[in-house]
Formats: C-alpha cells, structure tokens, sequence
C-alpha cells in the first residue's frame, strides 16, 4: 500500500512588514514555548483524528502572508475571529493558490474574504472558499462559507465565527472557530486560537474531528512594520506533545512600497511516533514572496515548495496571488510624479478643515508626489485658518514640492492664500476682488424701539460689546477702536503676505521682475484702489502668472514641471493606515461653534455647530480614562458662548492634565471670550498671526416685550412666591435689586474666567491683575496676543498635534504624523461606518440648505440667539464682543 504525503500540522499564516535584526530570533523561542504550554493547559479533550491534522477539510484556503497575531484585515475571519476586533477599516482580500493536488500542501482554491469594524469596538468578518482537492484525496473539493464576529479594543479582541462546508462529501457540515488577539505593546503580539471546538461530524467519518490549537507570536523590534518576526505552534487534540507543528517567518519592508516575506513549516507525519517536530519524518513547506503596495492596496505574489521525506513523494512547487485592498490608505504608495489636486471649496466645518491640513501635511511628505494643484475658488475660511495653510504650503515648499494655485473669481482671501503657491493661474473666465477688508455691524436698536422689545444688559467691560447691536445705535468708542485695530493688524499682514508671497513666486522663476510686477505693500495699496481685475489686468499686474482654462491647466503643469507626462489626481482624503503596532494616540477634540449646554447640535442655513458642553466633557472624558490617548489637542474655533458651560468645558481640560496628559490648545479663526476660557488650562496654546483671541469677559442679558405685550392688548398676570421668582421672564424688565443680583453674578463669573487664565498662565508669568488688565473685553489677534503672554507658539493644528505628539512621547508614522483620534465622533450611519463613507454634517444628515442661504446680517442676529432656542439659557455669556466677520 501507498502512503499518501500528507504533511504535518499546520500553524498558519502571520502578517505584515518589517527591518532587519538577528538577535530578535533568540527572543522568539521561550514566548512560543510559554504559548505551547498554555495551549496544553487548555486541551482537556482527545477524540479521533482526521489522518493529517494539515488536511483538515473544515480549514479553508491558503493565505500567503496572513497573520494570527498582530496585523489584522479581513482574512481575520479564518485565521483567528479575534483579530475582528482589531481591524480599523473596511477590508477586502482576494486569494488564489495553484499546485497539483498531491502536492504535501493544504489550502488549493480561491476564496474572498470581507471585514470592517462595526458598533464601537467589534468587527465582522465573512469568508466565502472555493476549495479544491488536495493531498491526493485527503481534502475533497468543497465549499465553505464562513461569518465572524469579534468585540474588544484596540488591544484585545476575542472573537468567534461559524462556517458551513457544501458541495463534495463533506456537504452539510457545521463548524465554529474562537479565538482571541492581544497587542499588548507595539513590538509584540499574540493569538490563541482554538478551531473546530465544537469537534463536528464529517458526513463520511465515523468519529467527530478533534480540536486544534494554534498559538502564535510576533514580535517587531523596532516597532513598526519594517521588520517583523513571527513564530507558531499548532497542536491537535488527543495526538502527542512530540507532534506539535511549527511554523516560523520573517516580513521585512526594505523600501517604501514594497517588502519581502518568507516563512517556513514543519509538520511531523502521522506514520511515526516522533520524538522531535525535526526528526527525518517531518514534512516541510517553505514560501518566499513580495508584496507591492498600491494607495488602497497590495499585491502579494509567492512561490510555495514542499519537502517530504524520503521515500514519501508529494515534493512539489506551488504558487499563490492576494489582493488585500483597505479604505485606509497605505504609507506608501508605487505611484510616482503624480499632481494632487486638492479642492478648497466646501471647506465649512473645523473636521473638514483638519482633514485638509491632514491631506496637505502628507501630500508634503509623499515621495511620490511631484506638486500639489490647489484649486482655490469660494473660500469661506478665516484668516487664521488661511494662515494655517499658507504654514502648510510653505512646508510643501520646503520639501522640493512644487504647488500651484488655480483660481477662478478669486476673492482677498483667494488671493491671499493662493500667493503662498509658486505660482498662480486664473481661469479665463474668472476674475479678482481686490479691494480690500470691510466689517459691518448691523444695530437692531431701533427697530426692536419700534416692536416695543427691550434688552435688558449687564457686561464687564468696556470693550464686551457683543449686545451693543440690541441695546445701541451705533458701537460705543471702546469697541470701535478695538475692531479698527484688529482691522489694521490682519489688513496690513495681509498685503505684506501677497507682497512677499508674489516676490518669492518671482524669485523662484529665475526671472527678473519688471518693475510693474514688483510688488511691494505700497503697489498693493494702489492696487486696491482699483478694486477688481480681469484675468488679463490681473496677470499684468502680477497678482497671477498665467491665464488657462481646465483643459489647458494639464500642459501648464507639464511645462513648469518639466515633465513629458504627468498624473493629475484628486487627493485621497481617507485615512493611513498605520505601521505601528502602538496604540499610543493623539485625540483632537473639536470645538467648532458656539458653546452651550447640553449636546452639541448642527445648524442649518449657515449658521454653523453650537458645541455642547455635554459632548466636549464626554470627549475630555474618554481621552483622561483611555490608556492609549498619551495627549490632547483641544481645537477651538469658537466665539465663545454660555459662560457656565465654557467654565464646565475648563475644568475637564483640568483633569485631563492632572491625569498626566498634555493638552494642546489650537485656535482657528477664532478662540476669543469663552474659546479662550477653555484654552486657557492647556500647557501650550497655538493661534496664528490673525487668530481673533482674547476677549475676557462675561455679559447677561434679558428681553423685556412688556410694550409689545401693551401694544397687542395682552395682559400678563402673575401669582408668584417671592419677590424674585420671575426675574428672567420676558414680560417684565429686571428690577433694581434684580440688576445688582445680576451684577454680582457677572462679577462672580469674570472673577472664575481671571482666576482660571491667570492659573493657566501663570508659568508665562501672567497674574490675575495682568489678566484684568489685557480683559475687560478686549480682542486680540494672535500676533497682538502672544507678546501679552495669552498665546504661546504661532501655528496651526498640524503643528499643535506635533508638539502633543512630542509632549506625550507618541510615535509618528512615515509621513511623520502620530496616530490620531478624532472627538467627538461623527454621529454616522452603520452603512458608512462600514464603508468608510463621510457624513455631510454634525449629525449625520445632509444640510438641505446651502451656507449662504441666508444674508449675514440675519446670520449674525441667528448665531447669537440659535443657543438659546435649543432650551432654557441664563443669558449670561462669555462671548466675543461682535460676530467679526472680515470681507
């Protein structure tokens, strides 16, 4: 009779990419060992056997560089259902292994596997296998179809997943698998996973298949993927501790897109009793391969070769091919001179926003990017966050990338953030508005006089107008000095940024400038005074360099790239994947609107996001209770707003420091009066040059409609207990005693804001008289407010999240960026966390009504009031003196 080859017990396949260091293999053995001991631990169960415990019918196809420990996608769901959990993306894996069917190697067929995380913390998985026949009969050909489902964290994760073998004699069968993934640092992983635990019946056998264990360990020495080593050992039920099978291998990542992997298998055969997994009677299996890196996926190709004993047969050569495909984008990438386009419009919300500087911060480190096309048209960003991309444009730059702005009807900002670029191109078409800032203030004063409607005010200080438009006819002295000196710091920052935005873009043509392209903040200043330009008026007076339209744009690049050809690509605003193990993250909390009580909310018609109190503290929460959150960025774009809920907001930026985690402060357009409250316990605060700030101060409010009541014959009566019960009813104004109840409240309040900077400022030297001082109401821009000690570091949130980065010693990526986590989360749908999907809003569902829906002067008016119409509010705020929207 003929011995059929049927190798050895098989430990499968490990992940993903590494570097080279040959002591890490002395440090693989004893884990391995320790886990083969646990696994021994666990069996309590013998039974019979399938006659090769590699052959196992219920074990699906073969995947080449898969992974038990450590990285995790979606083939998750066959080699250890605990590693679901673990997966950050959508994931899909494509598999095709082809060798003859008496070959000594297991797992012939194709199969397609899907995974992605679902419901905070767990992950499905789904698995459907064509298998063909293998070890000459051993294994029929059949199909399998397999479900998974894991919960856990980004450190462990248990798991289990069913399957339902069809087709061949095997037909019909039910198995399940469990298993459980832990990633306690990021240079080591292990797995434990135990299959066919239920021990099912196979329709022709006439003993149930014994269980099978498999435990494996990985290790990466330098902490990423650029060398990783893995070892495994598997062992069935009821055979001895003499046949447990092994499997050892080695991924390294010698260049950016591209890396080796090999492993090697040793299987003892069932015809002996063996004293050693190395004996004479061990069928071996070696596979070398490679995989090549795409934007959204790697190809991996590898060549498979078994060795049997002597005398055995079943030697043979074999092949496999994955596709593995993410919605997280790799780190790098086998593209090459490609132009990233990337779109500035529709840039509303502060995530959005930090998705762009995310976008703009990799485009600058990507090897394979030659320029950037910015195309720059509707911009409706503030100067600060203008700035920040100008920084980001400046660090693209700096790397040898050329960047070129593309404008269409290009407004001052248009133009001021596109003169950062190399160059400048206008459509044909489009034209310039080039006349300078303006900032009105619309005053209700009179009309609401008219409607018989009254506002009751109390404010600390001077400069606190922000109920003048109610209350006044026109700005008291104090704020209209204060807005005329902020309009002349940003206007004159302004033309001296175009002014050495366009001589740098000169310089770095090699061409002397005509003196009528020569401009300086005086040639600006005439220029103004024309107010709009043609495409041609605009190139002959060097605020652009060239006039194209979108189909001549291409060649335009080709020629200042001195290209023959080039890939004109829109950027890929989804996530990178991560070549850390390390679960040390930055979080970014999003301050984006006015602050209130309760949760944050989204609204319509331009009016922008109120940031909850409720929400923020949740977020400040989680980051002081998550291990893996090592610091904060605390992101403010936000004028401010109910004085209690921004005291609330501070005082959780206050434990999470005293938990040890540093917290960074990021200031958009806008962090003043209440953005500043909150900002004012970080250990650093970032504002750029034209970032509003400042702003310390508290008013309270309250409408009186008691002569529009008169004058619409209604009457009001009021049974009350005690004198004051009715104080912020709308029918009446305050009393004396009411206003001066008021006054102290307010006092009591600005008080708590001085005492919470000064405590936040105090290693800046600034003392509680120093903060009254610089107070009162008073806004600052951020080159106005550093000198004073109220900002510490020009600069945006990608330079924010590099210094918490370096504060809580967390580990960057290639492109030099920390893992982040972004809070609050998006309220998205289960479908588009799954697919990856963004969502248009805060909560999820589209606007249907566009930002300019409504004119400013009502949006201004809304913005004001829109806390206050989500429920019952005190009236009393820590808000900016004026909706200071710059044109």
């Amino acid at each position: 009779m003929t011995y059929l080859p049927r190798p050895r017990s098989q430990a499968h396949p490990q992940a993903c990419r590494r570097r080279n260091s040959a002591a890490a293999t002395a440090l693989l053995l004893p884990p391995v060992f320790f886990l083969a001991t646990l696994a021994r631990v666990a069996y309590g169960q013998s039974g019979g056997d399938f006659p090769d415990a590699t052959f196992r019918p219920t074990r699906g196809v073969y995947v080449p560089d898969g992974a038990r420990a450590g990285e995790a996608d979606a083939t998750a769901v066959e080699l250890n259902p605990g590693q679901l959990p673990l997966i950050t993306a959508g994931t899909t894996t494509l598999v095709g292994n082809l060798w003859r069917a008496e070959a000594a190697m297991p797992g012939r067929g194709a199969a397609l596997f899907l995974a992605a995380p679902v419901w905070g913390g767990g992950g499905v998985g789904l698995g459907v296998h064509g298998i063909a026949a293998s070890g000459g009969g051993a294994v029929p050909g059949h199909g399998k179809f397999q479900l998974g489902y894991g919960v856990g964290g980004r450190r462990f994760g248990i798991g289990a997943s069913w399957a339902h073998l069809f087709g061949g004699r095997v037909g019909g069968t039910d198995t399940f698998d469990a298993g459980v993934g832990w990633r306690p640092f990021g240079w080591v992983a292990g797995a434990l996973v135990l299959e066919d635990f239920a021990r099912p019946r196979l329709s022709a056998a006439a003993d149930r298949l014994s269980r099978r264990w498999v435990s494996e360990l990985a290790l990466r020495p330098t902490g990423t993927d650029r060398l990783e080593l893995s070892a495994a050992v598997l062992h069935v039920g009821g055979a001895p501790w003499s046949r447990v099978g092994t499997r050892l291998r080695l991924a390294a990542r010698p260049g950016t897109a591209w890396r080796l992997f090999a492993e090697v298998e040793l299987a003892p055969r069932r015809s002996d009793v063996l004293s050693s997994a190395f004996d004479s009677g061990t069928d071996w299996r070696t596979t070398v391969g490679f995989a090549l890196d795409f934007d959204h996926g790697a190809l991996l190709l590898a060549a498979r070769r078994s060795f049997t004993p002597s005398g055995a047969g079943g030697e043979n050569w074999g092949a496999s091919a994955a596709w593995r495909s993410s919605t997280e984008r790799n780190s790098s990438s086998t593209s090459s001179g490609r132009v990233a386009r990337v779109k500035m419009e529709g840039t509303d919300s502060d995530r959005e926003f930090l998705n762009l500087a995310l976008l703009l911060r990799h485009a600058a480190r990507d090897t394979t990017t030659a320029a950037l096309l910015l195309n720059v048209q509707g911009t409706e960003l503030g100067f600060g966050r203008i700035e920040e991309l100008r920084d980001l444009i400046a660090e693209a730059r700096g790397r040898g990338k050329k960047v070129i702005a593309y404008v269409t009807n290009a407004s001052m900002r248009d133009t001021y953030l596109a003169s950062a670029c190399d160059r400048v191109v206008m459509h044909p078409a489009g034209g310039m508005t080039f006349a300078g800032l303006a900032h009105a203030v619309t005053f209700y004063k009179g009309a609401m006089d008219r409607l018989g409607v009254n506002v009751d005010l109390v404010r600390i200080a001077e400069f606190k107008g922000a109920m003048e438009p109610y209350v006044m006819t026109s700005q008291s002295d104090p704020v209209r000095q204060n807005r005329n000196a902020l309009l002349d710091d940003v206007h004159a920052r302004i033309l001296s940024g175009i002014a050495a935005g366009r001589a740098s873009a000169l310089a770095g043509s090699g061409l002397s400038p005509k003196p009528s392209l020569a401009l300086d903040v005086a040639r600006l200043d005439e220029l103004i005074s024309v107010g709009t330009f043609t495409p041609d008026e605009a190139q002959r007076a060097g605020l652009v360099d060239a006039v194209r339209d979108d189909h001549e744009i291409e060649q335009y690049l080709r020629d200042f790239l001195g290209l023959g050809a080039i890939d004109v690509l829109d950027s890929d605003p989804a996530p990178l994947r991560s070549p850390r193990w390390s679960r040390s993250r930055v979080a970014v909390i999003l301050l984006d609107g006015t602050i209130s009580d309760g949760p944050s909310h989204h609204f319509p018609l331009g009016l922008g996001d109120v940031a909850g109190a409720d929400t923020l503290v949740d977020a400040l929460e989680e980051c002081r209770r998550d291990p893996d959150i090592r610091a904060v960025v605390l992101r403010v774009n936000s004028p401010g707003g109910s004085a209690f809920s921004s005291d609330v907001i501070a005082r959780a930026v206050s434990r999470v420091r005293a938990a040890g985690k540093p917290v960074v402060a990021s200031m958009a357009d806008v962090a003043a009066s209440g953005g500043y409250y909150v900002s004012a316990p970080a250990d650093v605060i970032f504002a750029e040059p034209s970032t509003t700030t400042g702003s310390i101060g508290i008013f309270g409010f309250k409408l009186d409609v008691a002569r529009l009541l008169s004058m619409l014959s209604i009457n009001v009566e009021v049974v009350r207990r005690g004198p004051h019960a009715d104080q912020q009813a709308p029918y009446r104004p305050w009393t004396a005693d009411e206003r001066a109840m008021t006054e102290r409240k307010i006092r009591h309040l600005y008080d708590l804001f001085v005492a919470t900077v000064a405590t936040g400022r105090k290693s800046r030297g600034v003392t509680p008289a120093r903060v009254d001082e610089v107070g009162r109401g008073h806004v600052w821009t951020g080159a106005q407010a550093r000198p004073l000690g109220l900002v510490d570091d020009f600069g945006g949130v990608i330079a924010a999240i590099d210094r918490a980065a370096a504060l809580g010693a967390v580990p960057l990526t290639y492109r030099e960026t920390p893992d982040l986590v972004i809070l609050p989360r998006p309220n998205s749908t289960v479908l588009q966390r799954i697919l990856g999907l963004p969502q248009a809003n805060a909560d999820g569902a589209p606007s249907p009504f566009p930002p300019s829906s409504l004119a400013e002067p009502v949006k201004s008016a809304l913005r004001l009031a829109a806390p206050y119409l989500l429920g019952p509010g005190e009236g009393i705020d820590a808000r900016l003196p004026f909706d200071l929207q710059i044109r």
